[in-house]
């Protein structure tokens, strides 16, 4: 972004002459993913909801390859794009909310689009559901873009489960999630919602999070819940919060601050000490570029504030007596981003006020569960346990 703008730009620099020219800015939402040919910029994708593409040279062979693809599937989004040097073959994929990945094979000259390979092909794609971008407005007015995910049982009514991302510093996007899957599976509608201190959305809706993650950061995730409400599409008396990383600590955290409006929440992997992050854990000492950002504890003063009190007044482990949902706690033993002391702290603090919780810790796992018997033993538990409370 230049000085004094919000929204990230595209711009073409021509190193003979020094010049810089602007090719593409968005008014809602950063540039993402580019086509180019040999260094030539075709196109532009964008993702404010859905993944939009825009032409920057329309003129471009390829880009009249990416018309044919959008033409034909009108409803997915593209992946993959390569060429052969003569463009008269071409290899793509497309995805969907319910569909992984298909990968094509596109003969020009015949005009014929043959199928050649699905990701996750053992998987029975038949009981998919299908993703829906939205927008919200926030208490303040603030517009929110996320994503609903609705079982084939409806859309009224449905227990409600809202998956806060990681991050804050990061996004959701439109496609497909397995999580979500396994969940509408079992009857559940999911909501994904890029809250304020999500990126991609320009640095002033960034910042808006900074020292907010307690606070307006986790109002943008209960006025989504109670949009859902509103609209119809989610039974108030059936409404859970899971999440992972940030989003454990919101998973936390939200119940805190609304404890009549969760009925289940679920941390994995999560942060639920912020003075912790200064001293445990790999942000605190990292010194990089985190998300565009100076990294390490000036990230974390950033992002944080720098009022120690107040960090820990933001804190679920300082708020534990407001809790009334039903909590499950999963980490894994070797987690470097947030480590296992945020659990053991969490846990101890329940123990400590009485409240009653679960948990699933897992030897050799770290910030997240990559083991296939872990993470199958972690989606039985989290069904089993919303199915408990939900149900």
């Amino acid at each position: 972004a230049l000085p004094g703008e919000s929204i990230k730009s595209l711009f073409e620099w021509n190193p003979e002459t020094d010049e810089v020219t602007r090719v593409f800015q968005d008014a809602t939402v950063d540039p993402g993913r580019r086509f180019s040919h040999r260094g030539h910029l075709i196109a532009v994708e964008t993702e404010a909801n859905y993944p939009e593409v825009h032409m920057i040279d329309s003129n471009h062979e390829v880009a009249g390859i990416l018309g044919a693809i959008m033409k034909s599937f009108p409803n997915y989004g593209i992946g993959n794009v390569s060429f052969a040097d003569d463009f008269k073959k071409v290899v793509f994929s497309v995805y969907s909310g319910a569909e992984p990945s298909k990968a094509y094979l596109f003969d020009r000259a015949t005009g014929k689009v043959q199928l050649i390979a699905k990701a996750l092909s053992q998987m029975d794609r038949s009981g998919l559901v299908e993703t829906e971008a939205v927008t919200i407005k926030a208490r303040d007015g603030v517009p929110l873009h996320g994503y609903i995910t609705f079982p084939k049982t409806g859309e009224r009514l449905n227990p409600l489960v809202i998956i806060p991302h990681g991050g804050p510093r990061a996004r959701d996007y439109w496609g497909f999630d397995s999580e979500t899957q396994v969940l509408a599976h079992h009857g559940y509608m999911v909501m994904k919602v890029n809250f304020r201190g999500s990126d991609g959305y320009g640095l002033d809706f960034m910042h808006m999070g900074d020292g907010e993650w307690g606070r307006k950061t986790q109002f943008d995730i209960i006025d989504s819940v109670r949009w859902a409400i509103a609209q119809g599409y989610a039974d108030p008396e059936r409404v859970a919060i899971v999440g992972a990383s940030f989003g454990g600590y919101s998973a936390l955290q939200s119940p805190i601050l609304e404890p009549d409006l969760f009925k289940a929440a679920v941390g994995y992997v999560g942060v639920y000490s912020l003075p912790m992050l200064y001293t445990k854990g790999d942000i605190g000492g990292n010194t990089g570029n985190y998300r565009f950002q100076r990294g390490g504890s000036i990230y974390l003063d950033e992002t944080l504030g720098v009022d120690k009190a107040e960090q820990l007044r933001q804190s679920p482990v300082a708020n534990v007596s407001r809790l009334k949902a039903p909590v499950l706690i999963v980490h894994g033993k070797d987690d470097d981003r947030a480590p296992i002391e945020h659990a053991e702290l969490l846990m101890k603090v329940m123990d400590e006020a009485g409240k009653p919780y679960e948990t699933l810790i897992r030897d050799k796992e770290g910030h997240g569960f990559f083991s296939e018997d872990n993470r199958k033993d972690y989606y039985t538990l989290l069904v089993r346990f919303l199915n408990k409370h939900l149900g």
